[in-house]
């Protein structure tokens, strides 16, 4: 069940292993923004953890995000005590969508400090494809597959029919992730009881889906979310990782 396929090309946002000897001109202006536009709606603790894994503050985001956002690059609002960012204004208005977004921030961190090779490719890049399905995120692989990445809220979850047409709309499209990017395979995250997603995974079934809950998502150790034997595989319902190693 482990995630195969050939060599995909395309640009890509791009975060080397930073370290906090970092200087000016290893973290700037671009890595910054990206980091926004791949966590929209995540603080600037969210932004840190995905640039460095190092503990502590990291200062030079400190000084750029509020620049950013006297400059209209960026735009913030409160949430909970800390200010969220986003690219565009109406992200960070959205309250019902910035759990959505912590969530998402939080996985696509997890997975970038299990492998620090991949190559992210946000939402709004993912929408301007129009491929007929958007993921939260996706990731190119250094052996060249790709992984989207799929969050369902519990409130969603439970909506009739929600989750299924979402199965669906990928069953009719991954044909074109595939000619874009290389062999691509879609990792759906519920907000449900494991049994629940068991349930899910053996109704809607396919190769090139996998399903987890989000509960053992998250109890996942640090640096091993690819080689954690969590993931449901579609085709035949067995339990593995989605790679054999983490990098």
């Amino acid at each position: 069940m482990l995630i195969r396929g050939r060599r995909g090309e395309s640009t890509h946002l791009d975060f080397p292993a930073f370290t906090r000897d970092m200087t000016y001109d290893t973290i700037n202006r671009k890595r910054v923004l990206d980091g926004v536009g791949l966590l929209p709606g995540c603080s600037r603790r969210f932004i840190k953890r995905l640039l460095t894994n190092e503990p502590g503050r990291l200062k030079y985001l400190e000084w750029y995000l509020p620049r950013l956002e006297r400059e209209k690059k960026v735009y913030a609002s409160w949430y909970e005590g800390e200010k969220i960012y986003a690219l565009t204004k109406n992200r960070v208005k959205n309250m019902a969508s910035v759990l959505h977004d912590q969530v998402c921030g939080e996985a696509l961190i997890r997975f970038r400090w299990s492998s620090r090779e991949l190559r992210y490719f946000s939402e709004s890049e993912l929408r301007g494809l129009n491929f007929g399905a958007v993921p939260e995120f996706s990731m190119l692989t250094p052996d060249g597959t790709q992984l989207c990445f799929e969050y369902s809220t519990e409130n969603n979850f439970k909506r009739k029919g929600l989750m299924e047409r979402k199965v669906e709309q990928y069953e009719l499209n991954l044909d074109k992730f595939d000619d874009f990017m290389g062999d691509t395979s879609v990792l759906f995250v519920l907000d449900a009881f494991r049994h629940q997603v068991k349930a899910f995974a053996k109704r809607h079934g396919g190769k090139k889906f996998f399903y987890c809950d989000l509960d053992s998502f998250l109890d996942v150790e640090k640096c091993h979310q690819w080689s954690a034997p969590i993931y449901i595989w579609g085709h035949d319902g067995s339990v593995g990782p989605l790679r054999a190693d983490d990098d």
